[in-house]
């Protein structure tokens, strides 16, 4: 293993005698002597400091780069539009490094933190681990990852970010642990995410297929007024566990967005939503499919969801499903919702509606039903559930086939 200490004054490559000797003081830009050091792979560290970088740093295959820790070990950029770190090859990573862009704002293209990025679909990159860093004041993602397998992402802290704090592209087996991510806007067009498993383009394809068996859990989100905390498009196997999220618009959306691949198989478990600021905008976790493609094998259970839903909105409720087949929602709690508790709007197939408790107290209206099917085509069963609220409502009877069993 080659070892590389990037100092300010000192670049050398331990065993092999190359040395890089001191900086000169008109010399304002770090990126070629830590560029020297990636390229010749292996493990590079760098020293407590600030290390003022221009473009982009290029990290090549089994390349590890340390710091001594969050905001002590620190690369600094004024370079708008363009990673800061591009991971372009397999089994590498970072761990204990600050990484401060230009400016939160405006989005710029590829601007971002860190970008692992894999040649194509078909060549992904694989074994890549980014942890213990700090990553804020980028305009368009704190971290981005697309065409990668078995890649982690642990105990960063994520924060003024333009559009995305950690977006995953055509990613298979993909870990989000631990993370905090806070603090992103303005967002695109109305589009902002804390953490994301999406794919690029509207509809998915050979070039750009939907990310699977990807996973956030343990995760902190929160400050994201624009739109989502945690998202997924079309995703298979995707797991949302244990997160706490608060101040976003809408908490956590499982959505099928294109016309070409049915989103299968999500668990939303035992997450913490809070509206906060944001509070009575939008659902606190909605899950959705398409037309002749419904979400499939759906699970929203033990969850915690208070502060959301929309006002005056007979179709929206603080936990939201249309469009699925085979959901279970089950054993949550609901509390200071506005429109409805938990609300399936339509063309929801063979549901479970059991054993969640909706408080209407302290919501901020009145005559709410607790659970609420609204439109057409549902068929479901409703029961053990306990309503301190106004019950359930069915809108149209004719249209929907409703088992309604025992329910407090």
């Amino acid at each position: 293993m080659i070892k590389v200490a990037v100092g300010m004054l000192l670049v050398a490559t331990t065993g092999f005698g190359a040395v890089v000797g001191p900086r000169e003081e008109s010399d304002a830009d770090d990126a070629p002597r830590i560029q020297r050091a990636l390229t010749a792979n292996g493990e590079v560290f760098l020293p407590k400091g600030v290390y003022a970088v221009s473009g982009t740093l290029e990290v090549p295959a089994r390349t590890f780069i340390r710091g001594e820790g969050a905001g002590l070990s620190i690369l600094r950029t004024e370079s708008r539009g363009v990673p800061l770190l591009l991971f372009k090859g397999s089994h590498s990573g970072i761990h204990g490094v600050s990484l401060e862009g230009p400016a939160q704002g405006d989005y710029r293209g590829e601007e971002a933190g860190i970008s692992i990025k894999g040649r194509n679909a078909g060549e992904r990159l694989e074994n890549m681990r980014v942890s213990n860093c700090e990553i804020r004041k980028f305009g368009s993602y704190g971290i981005k990852v697309q065409f990668a397998s078995d890649a982690t992402v642990t105990h960063c802290r994520i924060r003024n970010i333009g559009h995305a704090g950690i977006m995953t592209m055509s990613c298979d087996g993909i870990l989000v642990d631990a993370n905090h991510v806070h603090d992103i806007s303005p967002g695109v067009s109305g589009n902002a995410y804390g953490i994301s498993f999406t794919y690029e383009g509207r509809d998915p394809d050979n070039a750009n297929p939907v990310s699977q068996r990807c996973s956030a859990t343990n995760n902190n989100v929160s400050d994201i007024p624009v739109w989502i905390g945690l998202d997924t498009h079309n995703g298979q196997e995707i797991t949302f566990a244990n997160n706490r999220i608060r101040n976003c618009r809408l908490g956590i959306h499982a959505g099928g967005v294109g016309a070409v691949v049915p989103m299968t198989q999500i668990a939303i478990t035992g997450n913490t939503v809070l509206g906060g600021t944001a509070a009575h905008l939008d659902a606190g976790i909605i899950v959705t499919g398409r037309e002749r493609m419904p979400a499939r094998n759906i699970l929203v259970a033990n969850n915690i969801v208070e502060g959301h839903g929309l006002r005056n909105n007979p179709n929206l409720g603080a936990i939201s499903l249309y469009y699925t087949r085979l959901a279970t929602v089950g054993g949550n709690s609901i509390r200071d919702f506005t429109g409805n508790g938990i609300c399936f709007y339509h063309n929801n197939e063979n549901f479970l509606c059991s054993g969640n408790q909706v408080d209407a107290r302290g919501s901020d209206e009145e005559a709410m039903p607790g659970i609420r099917v609204s439109a057409h085509d549902n068929r479901g069963s409703i029961q053990g559930n306990r309503l301190n609220g106004n019950g359930i409502r069915v809108d149209k009877p004719s249209d929907n086939r409703i088992l309604a069993g025992e329910n407090d």
